[in-house]
C-alpha cells in the first residue's frame, strides 16, 4: 500500500514538472513570436518613412519625380484602360473625389498616351 502511494506521489511531481516545463515553452514561444512581429512591424514602419527613387512622365510631357510629391498621403494608382476593375475603381474614386481631398492621388499607367486619355475621358 505505501509504494502505491509512494509511485502516485512520484507520478504527480513527474506530471507536474511536466507540465510546468510545456507552460515555460509555450510562454517562451509565444513571447518570442510577439517580439519577432514587433520588430518585423518596426522594419517596415521604418522602410515606409521614405519613397525609393521614381521618374514618371506626365499627361503634359513633364517628369514628375518623387520631388513633386506633395507633403500630404499619397496613393499611387496603378491601372490599365482595358482592365474593368481599374475602370470600376477610377470610377468610384471620382465620384468620392471629396473624400480624397486631404490626399495626393497619383494615377500611373505603363500603356500609351491615346490609350490612357481614352480612359480618362471615358470616366469623365
Amino acid at each position: 500500500m505505501i509504494k502505491i502511494s509512494v509511485k502516485n506521489s512520484i507520478m504527480k511531481k513527474k506530471l507536474k514538472l511536466v507540465i510546468g516545463i510545456v507552460l515555460v515553452a509555450i510562454v517562451t514561444f509565444l513571447g518570442y513570436k510577439i517580439t519577432t512581429k514587433l520588430n518585423h512591424k518596426k522594419e517596415v514602419a521604418e522602410r515606409i518613412k521614405t519613397i525609393p527613387n521614381f521618374s514618371f512622365t506626365t499627361l503634359n510631357g513633364e517628369i514628375f519625380t518623387q520631388n513633386n510629391l506633395q507633403n500630404k498621403p499619397t496613393v499611387f494608382v496603378y491601372f490599365n484602360s482595358e482592365c474593368d476593375y481599374c475602370q470600376s475603381e477610377a470610377t468610384k474614386i471620382q465620384k468620392r473625389l471629396q473624400d480624397f481631398k486631404h490626399t495626393q492621388l497619383v494615377f500611373v499607367s505603363f500603356e500609351k498616351k491615346n490609350k490612357y486619355c481614352s480612359f480618362l475621358k471615358a470616366i469623365n
